[in-house]
């Protein structure tokens, strides 16, 4: 932990070295050639605690695939909500089949986005971006007019352990494990840049710095949990904004075998959780690590008297954000071509669009086949129309090899109006071509008819 102000930057020692600080206040003497701490003095620095959150360090393709999850689950719901901590909630219709005849029923099932990484994902994309997918997924946004941030500041809460604590140190470390600090980083937030020395890569230099700032970011405890969950549901006799339920056991009542007997409460959210905590109105990237906080807290006491499956306060979509244009899909495409081939003989393959999920999708499919030296030897086109989720609609490409001995690189795309998830759009596949005989290859028997 170091010494910053109140925007999180670092304050400097005379040296242009960044301050540690020891639990107690007290500015940990650092050498001024090095910025390494002194001597004797290693045991009282602060170690930042990432816990479930370093997974944070996990490469950008791993945080891309987890938003795009996200974003189909997001866009597909019926409507979405918040729960008392402020995480997202995605409601989805299901039907059941009632074997009985008397009738299929459907449900509104609901799922709160829980998993760290998806919810720093969410993070990362509302604080680059300012919104989720393309077109913009409407967001419920009950508390101020910090919408976003507020949003950001939930999902944060949501990817840290319940036990643990969010400070102004692990926003700031996190922002630069997420790169959101670097200049080239596009952020919703301005940026403060300064000149600090340290050590890279054993060489002492001076390196400029950036932190994000959120100055413009208010937080009151009050006001958020007065709002939440959103829209209201619970009582169930008596909606309520503010409240949730949690298990508690009933004072003095024990069962026959001296067991306590339990029971569910609906009540404030403040000061229920927060009865030990003081309350909170503060700014900035403090402010911003307190809304953090407060949200590990509630999720925290949610898991520590947890209602009973079954006995959960059912999810409203009344009042809350109207369901995304009905364009919304999630194509894939997968790709099958010969893994050996004799040139100048006529093979083909196979390339497959599948509609995951969403509504019916319309686009496009294009198969390109290059050698080895980059030059075209193919290039497919084709179309589909209103493909249902869950089906799929394959093509079949023939395709007369090259009449010398190289490698095809076969790379496929499929893209569909409101497909927001992206990452399984592309297939490749590589094909080793043997000259023919007389070409100056092994000739004769190039290759087996294996297929992947």
């Amino acid at each position: 932990m170091l010494d910053r102000n109140a925007n999180g930057v670092s304050i400097l020692t005379v040296d242009n070295c960044q301050q540690p600080l020891a639990a107690d206040g007290f500015k940990i003497p650092v050498d001024p050639a090095t910025c390494a701490v002194q001597a004797g003095n290693e045991t009282l620095l602060q170690a930042v605690d990432f816990a479930r959150m370093s997974v944070a360090r996990s490469p950008a393709s791993v945080m891309d695939k987890q938003m795009a999850d996200v974003l189909v689950n997001l866009s597909t719901a019926q409507c979405l909500t918040l729960d008392p901590a402020g995480r997202l909630v995605y409601s989805i219709q299901e039907t059941t089949t009632d074997l009985n005849g008397d009738g299929d029923t459907n449900d509104l099932v609901s799922s709160a986005v829980d998993s760290p990484l998806q919810n720093l994902a969410i993070y990362r994309e509302l604080i680059t971006k300012g919104t989720l997918g393309n077109p913009a997924i409407v967001l419920p946004k009950p508390f101020t007019q910090y919408g976003i941030l507020d949003t950001a500041a939930k999902a944060l809460g949501a990817a840290s352990d319940k036990s643990g604590k969010i400070n102004i140190d692990l926003v700031v470390y996190l922002n630069q494990i997420l790169g959101l600090d670097l200049p080239t980083t596009t952020t919703q937030l301005p940026k403060t840049c300064i000149n600090i020395k340290q050590e890279v890569k054993g060489v002492v230099q001076t390196v400029n710095k950036c932190f994000l700032n959120y100055s413009a970011y208010n937080y009151e405890r009050s006001q958020t949990y007065g709002n939440l969950p959103f829209p209201k549901n619970i009582p169930a006799t008596n909606l309520q904004l503010g409240f949730f339920d949690y298990l508690t056991p009933y004072q003095n009542q024990i069962t026959t075998d001296g067991r306590p007997l339990f029971y569910i409460k609906s009540a404030s959210i403040v000061p229920t959780v927060f009865v030990s905590l003081p309350a909170t109105g503060t700014a900035n990237i403090r402010g911003f690590a307190q809304a953090s906080d407060d949200a590990r807290a509630v999720i925290d006491f949610m898991h520590s008297h947890p209602v009973m499956a079954g006995y959960e306060a059912r999810v409203l979509c009344e009042g809350s954000a109207p369901p995304p244009p009905p364009v919304i899909v999630d194509v894939s495409s997968k790709l099958q071509m010969p893994t050996r081939m004799v040139g100048n003989t006529t093979r083909e393959g196979t390339l497959t669009v599948n509609n995951l999920k969403g509504a019916p999708a319309t686009g496009s499919v294009q198969l390109v086949g290059k050698d080895s030296t980059g030059k075209s030897l193919l290039v497919y086109q084709n179309g589909f129309n209103a493909l249902a989720a869950g089906k799929s609609v394959s093509f079949t490409i023939p395709f007369k090899g090259s009449n010398y001995a190289t490698t095809i690189t076969w790379t496929a795309t499929a893209t569909a109006a409101g497909d927001n998830n992206t990452t399984n759009n592309t297939a490749t596949f590589t094909t080793t071509v043997t000259a023919p005989r007389g070409r100056g290859g092994r000739g004769g028997r190039g290759g087996s008819d294996d297929r992947d």
